[in-house]
Formats: C-alpha cells, structure tokens, sequence
C-alpha cells in the first residue's frame, strides 16, 4: 500500500504498522488456505462464497478492534462499515444457494 493510503486508514507511517499489516496478511492466508482446502469443485460458488464471507468478516472484526483500541485514521470506520456490508451480502448469497 501506498503510505498516503496506510496513513489514511492506520492513522501511522508504515515503520509502525509492521506489525497490523502482517495480522491482516496472515487472515487473508488463513482464507486462502480454507479456499483451497473447501474447493472440491470448480463449479461449485459455495467454498468460494464461504472463503469471502469469513475473510470480510475477520477483516471487519480486526480492524474494528483496530479502532476500538484507539488506533486508526479517517478511512478506517468506512472500511470497517464496508468490510461488514460484504460479509452480510456473502452470508446472503451463500443462503440463497
């Protein structure tokens, strides 16, 4: 990420948010990981849709405690509000399936 972009949504430079960014790595490498354990099928949307759903949601989760825990800059309350509208829409298309 750009630092401009890290400083908008961390509220810090990138020297001090080794740390945050790497968590967040390692929940996108979880859901890949669970992406590539569920996928059986090529045809099949559900792993896919199931793989989103709990990486948006972990992403909202995080960075809400991100801001809850008094870190953040002025995009971080948008990102988490739309970190948490993709996983209702997730859990919606995976329901109607």
């Amino acid at each position: 990420m750009p630092p401009f972009v890290l400083r908008l949504v961390w509220g810090a430079a990138a020297d001090a948010l080794g740390l945050q960014v790497a968590q967040l790595a390692g929940i996108a490498l979880i859901c890949i990981g669970l992406l590539c354990w569920f996928s059986r099928s090529a045809t099949d949307p559900r792993p896919g849709l199931a793989t989103l759903l709990v990486y948006n949601g972990l992403v909202a989760l995080f960075f809400l405690y991100v801001g809850v825990s008094g870190h953040g800059g002025v995009l971080l309350w948008p990102v988490v509000v739309a970190h948490g509208i993709l996983t209702v829409l997730y859990l919606q298309a995976l329901r109607s399936l």
